[in-house]
């Protein structure tokens, strides 16, 4: 659950340990899968091999915040918490899937 940090107000991914063809896979996924606004900055180190990290943008931010939510652990929700927009992003999504499990009841009720 830790391999990010805040970057201004977007994201970054410790991503170093990853080939470039890997980050450059990752990037591509999140860009076209997830639509997040993802950049690939390159990581100064002591060795030859070339080290890269991606930033999720701080436009990106509140998206990534909610496809992420629901998987965290609760000691790790305060790292989520950092401002209002997000946390309203919470109760939207919150009430959102308090509609559709409300609709799936009612439908499976409807049934019988």
């Amino acid at each position: 659950m830790d391999d990010g940090f805040k970057v201004n107000n977007g994201v970054g991914l410790a991503t170093e340990s990853f080939t470039e063809e890997e980050v450059d896979r990752l990037k591509f996924v999140l860009e076209n899968k997830f639509d997040l606004l993802v950049s690939k900055n390159p990581r100064k180190t002591n060795s030859s091999i070339n080290r890269f990290r991606l930033f999720i943008s701080a436009k990106s931010r509140n998206k990534l915040h909610s496809l992420v939510m629901p998987y965290f652990i609760p000691e790790m929700l305060y790292k989520l918490r950092a401002t209002f927009t997000f946390e309203f992003s919470i109760i939207i999504t919150f009430f959102n899937n308090y509609l559709k499990k409300e609709k799936e009841v009612k439908d499976a009720f409807s049934r019988e």
